[in-house]
């Protein structure tokens, strides 16, 4: 029950991440993202630094998504198209799917 509670707070995350990504591709417009990045050092370093974040996101969703059976191809094209949004819809998926997972037979549950 907690894990769908979660599940559903990063989709609420998601949304509130994807709006503002819409809101700010319509103001300031894709084409001049680069221009913006390469008006000075600190948001160059900033960016970089993003994407060095993202790209160990991407290793850890990779090897999570191989572990558990999930098709990560979907997440990491998702990443590299619109980062952070990609990997909390991993987030989202992973917690959905662990919540599913059936208990192995013969397993008794583990009371505290």
């Amino acid at each position: 029950m907690l894990k769908n509670w979660k599940a559903l707070l990063l989709g609420l995350v998601i949304i509130d991440f994807a709006s503002l990504t819409v809101w700010a591709a319509m103001n300031q417009g894709i084409g001049e993202t680069f221009a913006v990045i390469a008006a000075n050092p600190w948001m160059t370093q900033v960016s970089l630094d993003l994407c060095v974040a993202v790209a160990f996101g991407l290793t850890f969703l990779w090897r999570d998504a191989r572990k558990n059976d999930i098709n990560p191809v979907p997440y990491v094209v998702l990443s590299l198209f619109l980062g952070s949004i990609g990997l909390l819809s991993y987030g989202v998926r992973r917690l959905w799917v662990s919540s599913e997972a059936p208990a192995p037979v013969g397993a008794t549950p583990v009371r505290a």
